[in-house]
């Protein structure tokens, strides 16, 4: 069964925090993880369609729900995360379409779910910049021309976070996910993140 994502933990870190014995834990950490696994049994996921119909990030209906899906797991109670006070989990999108421009993805305690857009190719464009805030962009970053988008951690959010990513893909002239990849995928300090569950290939 495909799964979303995994943190393969460091082992130089602090040992992940994992329920001492087949009992230890609580209802409320039970419940929440298998809600997680649930809802993605339920999900529609191009992982389980059948395999001649589905190619790696084929079209933008089957990237956006898996998209939705990881980013709906980043936002959910997880009792592996939830005593960390500083994890950190992230990755970054690349346009090839828009000269190779970052599409960022972050969730964390202390930022909540945000996304940046690099921006380089409109410096200083009024009608550029009024047209990304009416999409969804809250602002501008100063520094290097970054937009920022950023959402309270609930599942409805990541949803919302998901949508407006794909359309802002989109619109910077991707004609499908094949022309993405991704690229600077990370767990902080815990260890490595995979992500199996969004089907876009890595950089090279």
């Amino acid at each position: 069964m495909p799964y979303l994502w995994q943190v393969v933990y460091d082992p130089k870190a602090a040992a992940p925090p994992l329920p001492a014995g087949p009992h230890a834990g609580t209802w409320g950490q039970l419940e929440a993880s298998l809600t997680d696994v649930l809802r993605s049994f339920c999900s529609p996921h191009p992982l389980l369609t059948p395999i001649d119909d589905w190619e790696l990030g084929h079209t933008w209906g089957q990237l956006e729900p898996s998209l939705t899906d990881v980013l709906r797991s980043f936002c959910s109670p997880h009792p592996l995360l939830t005593p960390i006070d500083d994890w950190e989990l992230g990755f970054n999108i690349v346009n090839r379409a828009d000269h190779d421009q970052h599409l960022a993805v972050l969730c964390a305690p202390s930022d909540g779910l945000a996304l940046f857009q690099q921006d380089h190719k409109h410096t200083r464009d009024e009608a550029h910049d009024e047209a990304m805030s009416e999409r969804g962009w809250d602002e501008k970053l100063p520094v290097h021309n970054w937009w920022m988008a950023s959402f309270e951690p609930t599942l409805e959010n990541a949803s919302k976070a998901a949508r407006l990513a794909s359309i802002e893909m989109q619109l910077r002239g991707a004609s499908s996910p094949a022309d993405l990849a991704l690229t600077q995928v990370s767990a902080g300090q815990m260890g490595q993140l995979l992500l199996p569950g969004l089907p876009i290939g890595a950089a090279a």
